[in-house]
């Protein structure tokens, strides 16, 4: 992911909206994603995983009947470790226009056009980041989180379970 945390004026801005307006975007997102800000949200994610697999997990002289039972579950884990980097842009900025409107123009106007890193050592030498957020940028993972809603809710409407 490419570092461009930008000029101070996009950080004091970042961060006084955050400030103002943070509340909104961590109510926007809510309990369906939790790195928007949230207070030992990620912990609580942590413990009802805990709880649910101590809970429903069938116990061991049982295990072989449940292979034959329409009761099996699990949990699936998702690689997103470039997942910051991937995020259409485009997409992005619209979710947080209608999620976010308070933080829209910041973040339009922060992410409208490729950023740009210098590379150190070569001559005229420019990374241009052109899809997801910025390493670095105060707004990151809130935008990140607020991107990412229309995916979380289309899963939790076609999974409800």
């Amino acid at each position: 992911r490419p570092i461009g945390i930008g000029d101070i004026f996009t950080r004091l801005g970042g961060k006084c909206l955050l400030l103002v307006a943070g509340d909104e975007a961590r109510h926007a997102c809510g309990s369906v994603q939790l790195c928007a800000g949230l207070s030992a949200g990620i912990e609580g994610g942590i413990h009802s995983a805990r709880k649910l697999w101590t809970d429903a997990a069938p116990p061991d002289d049982a295990a072989a009947s449940a292979h034959d039972s329409d009761d099996c579950w699990g949990f699936l884990l998702i690689d997103a470790k470039n997942a910051f980097n991937e995020m259409n842009r485009t997409t992005m900025l619209w979710t947080v226009r209608h999620e976010w409107p308070t933080g829209a123009r910041f973040a339009f106007n922060t992410y409208k056009h490729w950023r740009f890193s210098y590379v150190r050592g070569a001559t005229g030498s420019v990374i241009f980041s052109q899809e997801g957020v910025t390493q670095g940028c105060v707004l990151a993972m809130l935008l990140y989180g607020l991107g990412t809603l229309p995916l979380l809710r289309r899963l939790r409407k076609d999974h409800p379970s």
